[in-house]
């Protein structure tokens, strides 16, 4: 029974990375589309996308942080999740084509797939790196109390 908890909280926090990703990468490949469901301008849309993501990357670090030290308790199941976002992550953009588009002036961006690239390789250093704070700071605490 411990296996399928142990595994259900992998999957928990591994589908909670790949969410907080596809929020940051929706956006750059149908800017448009997003601007048009808020009803902003797409000049406001980037202004605001640049703020909104250094703003969720924080809030995400010590949402995941807490999580990680509460969950797992200093396990090394957590880094597991830095791997099986992945495929999570996979899903959700190949079902984010299923949303119609209705803006012809909406094409594809190629020019982001660059920026896609290089999210791809830091984002499971970012996660690693958190989950790795959480664990510590749960081997802190166990020592402390």
């Amino acid at each position: 029974m411990q296996i399928i908890k142990n595994a259900l909280k992998v999957i928990f926090l591994s589908i909670l990375h790949a969410v907080c990703l596809f929020i940051v990468t929706f956006p750059m490949f149908r800017p448009y589309q997003i601007a048009s469901w808020f009803h902003i301008s797409e000049q406001s849309l980037e202004h605001l996308y640049f703020a909104i993501v250094i703003i969720g990357a924080l809030l995400y670090f010590f949402v995941v942080v807490k999580l990680t030290s509460s969950l797992f308790k200093g396990s090394l199941l957590v880094l597991l999740s830095a791997l099986l976002w992945f495929p999570f992550w996979l899903l959700l953009t190949y079902y984010s084509t299923w949303i119609p588009n209705n803006n012809p002036n909406d094409g594809d961006n190629y020019g982001a797939a660059f920026f896609l690239l290089l999210l791809l390789f830091v984002y499971p250093i970012f996660i690693g790196f958190s989950c790795a704070i959480g664990m510590s700071l749960d081997h802190h605490q166990n020592r402390d109390s």
